[in-house]
């Protein structure tokens, strides 16, 4: 059994189009672009929505109802439109950007990247195919070439199959699939600046390979270089990025003064791969569960800061205009500010071996969407207490006291083996995040080992049974009080 780990079926890409204006509009005029996982909602205003490309976020879908119902809930998928946020009666497109507000989309092209990630595939009749009429369009726009019917997705097959297989006209079929970077996709680099953000994008066609974020201002010193030519491509980036600054640059009057230089590293030899400083970051994760029970996505944003290392973002977003930097730069400024202010809680979910785990979602309308860590007890006593979620403190417990609190919790509060909802995805069973609601309540999420066996309590606050957490709430805390402080390493 595997837990946290998710991964998809692959389909070959297929775009459905919303109509042929729409299709012109999204060439024609910069659009937003996100990557996540079909959701179908049971009771919001909107009926569609994605998720897995930010820390909890998700964001609804209008406009293209007709073409996600065709599309299996948990497909990975790509949509293209206008990016904005419904609030108080405004649209307005940065607004969109603040996890607490409704994120949404007026959706003018979807594309279907890969099949479902998160359920049992659904039998293939009820993916309705698309008409014979639109097959040379929908063979345009994904990546399939003559005699590839065999990787075309089963539900497209039949309609794809005379172009595919003969009969086709010449102008539909397609160009190499630029989903991986490779010879025949030669990436182009792009900067964009404004008075307060700058980016470096690296991006082939519809391919975004990554994006290099700063608050500031980029110069860039990176080379790019192209061999061969056909299937015998090669290419490549070098160099370095310069953060600047700014002040002293000016002071200086003449050259630009560094904060500092980053090294950048990127070649058609490892193309799922990007090196900064030396250090690699992969690009092409599988999408997996988080511990936050969000989906998280192979994120291509990775924010350059003055100190640290760089943050690699769960996020892909196109670097095409100023707006689309804005919207990167934004996005970035959150991820940012989360990642650092819940640093040492995304350090402590990552431990293994605990006795004890004690975490608390916070849900998106009203907090940071954030699943923080509280509690962790190990089997030598270690105890790692964060009761706001950030500042850890480490205390120690003796081996009757931990004993004698398993015991209370196992034959006094009766809290039996954790059972959880289980789904299998290509014969494999993985294991369901336990939140089921990250969006309006906070959620108490308890596991522990005894015996061998994990038993656990899930509850949301504010709902009757709840209050069968509260004692052992207050147990807890009590015991966080009488815990002994480790004195300080060093």
């Amino acid at each position: 059994m595997n837990r946290f780990s998710l991964v998809g079926t692959v389909l070959s890409a297929a775009a459905i189009l919303v109509g042929v204006t729409d299709a012109q509009k999204a060439s024609d005029n910069p659009v937003d672009t996100l990557e996540g996982v079909l959701r179908v909602h049971p009771r919001f205003h909107y009926r569609y929505f994605i998720e897995g490309f930010g820390d909890g976020q998700e964001c609804a879908l209008f406009g293209a109802d007709k073409s996600l119902q065709q599309i299996k809930p948990g497909s990975l998928i790509r949509v293209r439109g206008d990016l904005a946020s419904k609030f108080l009666g405004q649209k307005d497109g940065t607004s969109a950007l603040i996890s607490t507000w409704i994120i949404y989309m007026d959706v003018d092209q979807v594309e279907v990247l890969r099949g479902p990630v998160s359920r049992a595939p659904l039998p293939s009749d009820s993916f309705p195919p698309p008409s014979a009429t639109s097959a040379e369009r929908l063979l345009k726009d994904t990546h399939l070439k003559s005699g590839d019917i065999s990787n075309a997705a089963e539900p497209f097959r039949e309609a794809l199959r005379p172009a595919l297989e003969g009969g086709g006209s010449s102008d539909a079929q397609p160009a190499a699939s630029p989903a991986r970077a490779g010879a025949q996709a030669v990436p182009r680099e792009k900067h964009l600046f404004n008075d307060k953000y700058s980016a470096i994008g690296v991006m082939s066609d519809d391919t975004v390979h990554f994006v290099l974020i700063y608050t500031g201002f980029l110069s860039t010193g990176m080379q790019s270089w192209v061999q061969g030519n056909g299937a015998d491509t090669k290419w490549g980036f070098a160099g370095s990025v310069h953060l600047v600054d700014v002040e002293k640059t000016r002071a200086a009057g003449k050259g630009n003064v560094d904060k500092r230089q980053i090294a950048v590293k990127f070649t058609s030899d490892a193309s799922d791969t990007l090196f900064l400083d030396g250090k690699a970051y992969d690009l092409s994760r599988p999408v997996r569960a988080t511990s936050m029970g969000a989906l998280a996505m192979p994120g291509r944003i990775f924010i350059l800061r003055d100190k640290g290392e760089p943050l690699q973002s769960d996020r892909t977003l196109p670097l095409r205009s100023e707006k689309g930097l804005v919207i990167i730069g934004d996005f970035a400024e959150r991820d940012r500010f989360l990642m650092e202010t819940y640093a040492e809680s995304r350090r402590v979910q990552a431990m293994e071996g605990w006795v004890l785990a004690w975490d608390v979602q916070d849900p998106i309308k009203h907090g940071s969407g954030q699943r923080k860590a509280i509690l962790r007890i190990f089997p030598d006593g270690r105890v790692l207490s964060l009761p706001d979620g950030r500042n850890l403190k480490e205390l120690k417990l003796s081996p009757a006291e931990l004993a004698e609190l398993l015991r209370w919790l196992v034959e006094e509060r009766q809290l039996g083996e954790w059972k959880p909802a289980m789904v299998k995805v290509n014969g494999v069973e993985f294991e369901r995040a336990p939140v089921k609601n990250m969006w309006d309540r906070v959620t108490d999420i308890l596991f522990f080992m005894r015996d061998g066996k994990r038993h656990g309590i899930v509850v949301e606050q504010g709902k009757p049974e709840s209050a069968a957490f509260e004692p052992i709430r207050e147990v807890l805390n009590e015991m966080l009080k009488k815990a002994r402080p480790v004195a300080a390493r060093g």
